[in-house]
């Protein structure tokens, strides 16, 4: 029962790793994320999903694909559908309520969206904030020790049977040398062995 439980919080403390560095991990190659407020691109972003993106040189930015750029304070995630006269992306919304397309220069274009993880952003949001951050650690921690609980009561038990001598052992201690049974063949000429029966010893003395 103890060693299915350690297995189970290993495991379990490995998801929350795995999911902190889908997180947090792309960052360090420069691949930022960002999560989906709004529903302004639904369907093909559904609310609360998770996008990565990639920054991308102008002249691959191509028409159809989704860039997130810097409208203002806000970023925003859109369609791009074209380029106008003064060369700069003409963006638009998926959902029919959402604004009239917008001209975007590259200089506000973070990049292209190249991976989406449906509902992840709420796990990103939360994970942002202080109380995230305050339970993700929380969490950590004593999943940490309840694993070194667990390994320390196997370890116990398994000391807790284990003898420190054999009944032979500790009889053998207390002969004298001469009638010790040698644990080899080989024999002097003061005390000679020959192997007897059951593994045993006969012992022969000139003296």
């Amino acid at each position: 029962m103890r060693k299915a439980a350690s297995v189970f919080f290993e495991c379990l403390l490995a998801l929350i790793l795995l999911a902190a560095a889908v997180l947090y991990v792309p960052r360090l190659f420069g691949i930022e994320s960002f999560s989906v407020e709004d529903g302004s691109m639904e369907p093909l972003l559904a609310r609360g999903s998770l996008v990565y993106v990639v920054p991308t040189e102008k002249q691959s930015i191509a028409s159809g694909v989704l860039v997130a750029y810097r409208y203002g304070d806000a970023i925003e995630i859109h369609k791009v559908t074209g380029l106008d006269v003064n060369g700069d992306f003409i963006v638009k919304a998926e959902a029919a309520e959402s604004r009239s397309p917008a001209a975007v220069p590259y200089s506000n274009i973070i990049g292209v969206i190249r991976i989406r993880i449906l509902y992840a952003g709420i796990v990103q949001e939360f994970m942002g904030s202080t109380e995230g951050k305050i339970t993700a650690v929380a969490v950590v921690a004593a999943i940490l020790a309840v694993i070194v609980l667990l390994h320390l009561g196997k370890e116990s038990r398994g000391s807790g049977g284990k003898q420190r001598g054999s009944p032979d052992e500790t009889t053998s201690a207390f002969l004298p040398e001469r009638m010790k049974i040698p644990e080899t063949g080989v024999y002097s000429e003061e005390n000679r062995y020959m192997p007897g029966s059951a593994g045993a010893g006969v012992f022969r003395s000139d003296v």
